[in-house]
């Protein structure tokens, strides 16, 4: 089994900035300071530019995204992890090879309907979606372990957005 992304991310540290976070994708040094190359160009761009304001970075990176990955950041899919139920009577996860996403397809009905749906790494990297619904309850650790691997699938992507998890409160 490969190692999880959580295992092998490296951290680089900005004196008054952010720490930026990356299992693959390449890291760009300018100023003395550490920017995430989002197009995977190896050239530092606007975008890439964590002090410009937000606005003036989307404005720059919606220039270099496929009409497709811009209309996938319109959706929001409810979503499963591996270890975890999915609410679809018999489905059988089938691990990717961290063991942590669940890359089977979903055929079947659950609350919601009928569900017919990629396994995870299909979903991030042929459907770009980068916002899900978490309808689990997992463990702090599971639930690091889960993000971190989300967010190392969509680094193997032509162009890095990252992916935003959104759940119901839980006791």
């Amino acid at each position: 089994m490969a190692k999880k992304a959580s295992e092998h991310v490296k951290y680089y540290k900005n004196p008054n900035g952010p720490t930026i976070g990356t299992v693959s994708r390449k890291i760009i040094q300018r100023d003395g300071l550490y920017f995430k190359d989002l197009d995977g160009s190896g050239e530092y761009k606007p975008f890439d530019d964590w002090r410009l304001p937000a606005k003036e970075r989307a404005e720059a990176y919606v220039n270099v995204l496929s009409t497709d990955e811009k209309i996938a950041q319109l959706f929001i899919s409810d979503w499963r992890m591996g270890k975890y139920p999915c609410g679809v009577p018999n489905h059988q996860a089938v691990l990717d090879e961290s063991g942590v996403l669940d890359d089977a397809e979903v055929h079947g009905k659950s609350i919601f309907g009928e569900q017919h749906l990629p396994g995870t790494t299909e979903l991030i990297k042929s459907w770009f979606a980068r916002h899900l619904i978490l309808r689990a309850n997992p463990t702090p650790d599971d639930m690091a372990d889960w993000m971190n691997q989300l967010h190392a699938v969509a680094e193997e992507c032509e162009h890095f957005v990252p992916v935003q998890v959104v759940s119901n409160s839980w006791n």
